[in-house]
């Protein structure tokens, strides 16, 4: 599984609250690098192909990014609610599957 930052981190923080251990700040200082780093590999970059739909039932058409502003993306077919790489999601095109 390839995790985002966040998914990441969330998975550590649950893994330690399921087994009772106390996250240090070095430990904590170790999760956040991560994180970001793994945030900076999944970045999306202008113009890379992606999949996006509107809504959650809505159909994965391709597009081009352009960013993301509060939560929204703006690419080649417009502002768009859910937006994934094309590279690996190709399976998702012209569905209406979950991300």
């Amino acid at each position: 599984m390839k995790y985002t930052g966040e998914s990441f981190k969330k998975a550590i923080l649950d893994f330690y609250e399921r087994t009772g251990r106390t996250i240090t700040d070095e430990d904590m200082n170790a999760i956040e690098a991560k994180a970001y780093q793994l945030d900076q590999e999944f970045a999306l970059k202008p113009f890379e192909q992606v999949l996006v739909r509107n809504n959650p039932i809505g159909l994965w058409i391709p597009a081009l990014y352009g960013k993301c502003v509060d939560g929204k993306h703006l690419t080649s077919a417009g502002w768009q609610s859910d937006c994934v790489r094309h590279e690996g999601n190709e399976a998702l095109l012209g569905t209406n599957t979950p991300k």
